[in-house]
């Protein structure tokens, strides 16, 4: 038997640790691990591997091999060689073995728990042997991975696969498509080598293994149930685990069993003890196969020899370019070719592309080519569209990256260069996706309006607010990446401003991004051929950061949603700051869903809602949790509903809550997103709202909750004070206390609010108790909230500022810190 894996040198750790398993159940097989950037010297040097081959072992054509190692990834390259390899071991290539006949091949983040010689005897038999991802139908219950992300990898998990003397025809068939075409790309069906072998129904004879211990990994775990027999070997689905595919996982995040499983993960290690030893285990192997040195070791195609890096953009401007290519004379240069890679370099920067004037580098346009949204904001590159692309390369801080990151020599830059299109060339009209001249009339309002979280509702409570004044506005479009983008708009986007007056509903530390990003008439300091600039920021602690005061420079005044933000800002400003009443609204339709439809279980329902982005320790649902244990039995009656979004981005901390609420059947943790209706109608059937944060800008939920008459109880401190007092709300006492250290972007010396949890817990019964009284301070809630964050009072605030009427002063008490609340 022979089994093979594929390692760059900085994976040798994980290859050793698959090769001593191998070999612990199958002595007598010969192993061997290709190194693909490895050399002569490794054949002595690294030890553990059973046999070292080389690219050079291969039989490649040294141009092809050089084209592979310059358009591909470490990744997509180590998956790319795979049928070449396993063509060179089928044919004898094994170096002082003479070994032939069936060959396994096993990723290197693979661990071997028990033999499997009947596989080699499929693979004979049938010419190939694979496991697809899942043996069962999945679940369609919105957890990752899902149908869709298995369809888009390919059903089979190449991870895996033994192939036969017989299968020459499909390694030469498989080897051509991974050539070039091996890439990440599911957008356009490629997945590195995994989407080819969905054809093998169709072109091949082959075989499907259906055994539940074979290649078990993220992506099927659910559907094999772990239990360890009574001899301690561990089953899968009642079967003997043969191996495990630790696929993503990474040892320094070891409460992750995979950073691929998607953003609502199927598995939770907390869920299933087994496989987190498992895992435990094998951070112990990685550290007796040296991993922390090893995985240090550079990557050896990751740059020229002249120090230009190989990012993703260059890879793939190289591989269209070979992919264009109709004779070898167009070939683009090698970065590998003696030279060092000088004219590769050269070839990267060339500018004999689009108008001269703006000297748009070989390496931009491919890169224009590859992402359909510059495509669509810059729809014509040999026309007008050129200088807003030249503007977003010159002022935009990602594509300032993009061009860092490759180490590219230094050019000068044309002082003549124009980064907008001369006057005659400018278009008028509303072109979302066009350089155009801003109008005086009517605003912009840039900000998240697709993405669900708060910022972005913000900014489309304020556009509410402009259009309930009567201003006419257009909605400028900036991405939150760390949200979902799905929150339905019924207007059209546009993405650059129309206007000459803006209102940025954008944080001082995004501005300057989404000004480069939406603004082409401002120059590199942010400046621009306009009337007025407004920015909307939240903050949530009582001092402003230092690093972010050039934000300032943008604007011509901010706007804040809380006297509290207002206080932290207004301290360091130097433009003026003002409160202005961020609109909540009360909805005249009661939500659609039942308790049943939303999740909900009946009896007296608390619900708390927090955004894991926006720091854990400060929207505190571990207080929360804290107070309703302290206050409640398993058996009183009540539930708490912890509701969070984008825990599956912060795993270790969704897992601390997790685990504090397990011993509570009273306590029900759901993180993920839901549209909008959904969120409301969570709010409007819970009985009681809670949030013991230690500081809040606003606090959009709340506001929401009291809108909808519902008692909420709250850190009595903060941005949330602004729309709630003690006679509408149940505020909790509190200490001030320091920040501290890594609660970034929070300054260490700022303070914040530590909840009183006994008095929250006495609150939580009380309202528990007396929920005819609790319903009155609810009643009294509603009309604050309208009274002070009221549509029409929104309306008239910013009209006033909008319309240069006389300046309004706010009207909302403008009490900050301890004595605005209910500080002890």
């Amino acid at each position: 038997m022979i089994a093979t894996t594929i390692v760059a040198r900085n994976y040798v750790a994980h290859a050793r640790v698959l090769a001593a398993s191998f070999r612990k159940y199958h002595p007598r097989a010969c192993f061997v691990t290709l190194v693909i950037d490895g050399d002569e010297n490794d054949r002595a040097s690294l030890s553990g591997l059973g046999t070292v081959a080389l690219p050079a072992d291969l039989g490649l054509d040294p141009d092809e091999w050089a084209q592979m190692a310059g358009i591909y990834t470490v990744l997509e390259l180590a998956t790319a060689v795979k049928p070449a390899l396993l063509r060179w071991l089928l044919n004898g290539g094994v170096r002082g073995t003479g070994e032939t006949g069936p060959v396994a091949y096993l990723d290197p983040d693979v661990v071997v728990y028990g033999p499997f010689p009947e596989v080699y005897g499929v693979a004979e038999r049938s010419g190939i042997a694979v496991t697809p991802h899942v043996l069962h139908p999945m679940p369609r219950d919105g957890l990752e991975p899902d149908e869709g992300m298995i369809m888009r990898a390919g059903l089979f998990n190449l991870g895996f696969i033994v192939v036969g003397t017989s299968a020459g025809p499909f390694l030469d068939w498989w080897h051509e498509r991974l050539r070039l075409d091996a890439i990440v790309d599911p957008a356009n069906g490629l997945f590195t080598d995994q989407r080819w072998v969905d054809w093998l129904p169709s072109l091949f004879s082959y075989e499907v293994l259906r055994d539940h211990g074979l290649n078990v990994a993220y992506w099927n775990v659910h559907e094999r149930p772990f239990t360890v027999r009574a001899d301690g070997a561990v089953l899968a689905a009642g079967e003997p685990l043969k191996f495990f595919h630790f696929s993503g996982f990474d040892p320094d995040r070891p409460l992750v069993l995979s950073k691929h499983a998607g953003t609502r993960s199927r598995v939770l290690l907390s869920d299933h003890p087994i496989v987190a030893r498992l895992c435990r285990d094998y951070i112990e192997l990685l550290a007796a196969s040296d991993h922390a040195a090893q995985r240090t070791v550079p990557y050896g195609f990751a740059s020229t020899r002249n120090g230009v890096h190989l990012t993703p953009v260059a890879r793939a401007a190289y591989r269209t370019a070979i992919k264009d290519a109709t004779t070898s004379a167009q070939l683009p240069p090698s970065p590998f070719a003696a030279d060092g890679g000088e004219a590769f370099t050269q070839w990267l920067m060339a500018t004999d592309l689009g108008p001269p004037e703006l000297a748009l580098m070989t390496w931009q346009v491919h890169l224009w080519q590859q992402r359909p949204d510059l495509q669509a904001a810059f729809p014509d590159l040999e026309g007008n569209d050129a200088y807003g692309y030249r503007h977003w390369l010159d002022n935009d801080p990602v594509a300032e990256s993009l061009h860092a990151d490759l180490h590219l020599p230094a050019r000068p830059r044309s002082p003549t260069r124009p980064s907008t299109p001369p006057r005659s060339l400018r278009r008028g009209g509303r072109h979302a996706n066009r350089v155009a001249e801003p109008t005086g009339f009517g605003w912009n309002v840039v900000g998240y309006h697709a993405a669900e979280q708060g910022v972005g509702e913000a900014g489309r409570r304020m556009n509410l607010a402009l259009e309930h004044a009567g201003i006419p506005t257009e909605l400028v479009a900036v991405s939150a990446d760390s949200s979902r983008q799905q929150h339905r708009i019924r207007r059209p986007l546009n993405h650059t401003v129309v206007h000459r007056r803006s209102l940025y509903c954008v944080n001082a530390d995004q501005l300057p991004h989404a000004v480069a990003a939406t603004d082409p008439s401002a120059g590199s300091d942010g400046s621009a051929n306009r009337d007025r600039r407004i920015g909307l920021w939240f903050w949530e602690v009582d001092q402003f950061p230092e690093r972010w005061m050039s934000s300032f420079d943008l604007v011509d005044e901010v706007w804040c949603a809380s006297p509290f933000t207002a206080a932290a800002i207004g301290a360091v400003a130097p433009v003026p700051v003002r409160v202005i009443p961020l609109p909540v609204s009360a909805r005249s339709v009661a939500t659609p869903f039942s308790r049943t439809q939303l999740g909900l279980p009946e009896g007296f329902v608390f619900l708390c809602v927090s955004d894991f982005h926006s720091v854990f320790e400060r929207k505190n649902p571990l207080g929360s949790l804290a107070a309703y244990v302290r206050a409640f039995g398993p058996d009183d009656g009540a539930t708490l509903v912890l509701k969070s979004i984008n825990g599956v981005n912060r795993p270790t901390e969704l897992d601390r809550l997790r685990r504090a609420a397990a011993h509570r059947p009273d306590v029900i943790v759901v993180d993920g997103y839901v549209d909008a209706h959904r969120v409301q109608g969570l709010i409007e059937h819970c009985d009681c709202m809670v949030s013991l944060h230690r500081s809040e800008g606003f606090g959009l939920n709340l506001a929401s909750a009291m809108a909808t008459a519902r008692p909420v109880i709250a850190t009595g401190y903060s941005g949330n004070l602004t729309f709630m007092d003690q006679d509408s709300a149940f505020l909790v006492p509190y200490d001030l206390v320091p920040v501290g250290t890594g609660r970034d972007p929070y300054p260490a010396t700022a303070n914040w609010a530590d909840p009183d949890l006994d008095a929250a817990a006495a609150l939580m019964r009380r309202v528990f108790d007396d929920p005819a009284g609790a319903a009155i301070v609810g009643k009294r809630g509603r009309a604050t909230v309208l009274e002070r964050n009221g549509l029409d009072r929104a309306g008239a605030v910013v009209k006033k500022l909008l319309m240069h009427e006389e300046p309004w002063w706010d009207a909302v008490p403008t009490l900050v810190g301890s004595d605005a609340g209910v500080s002890r």
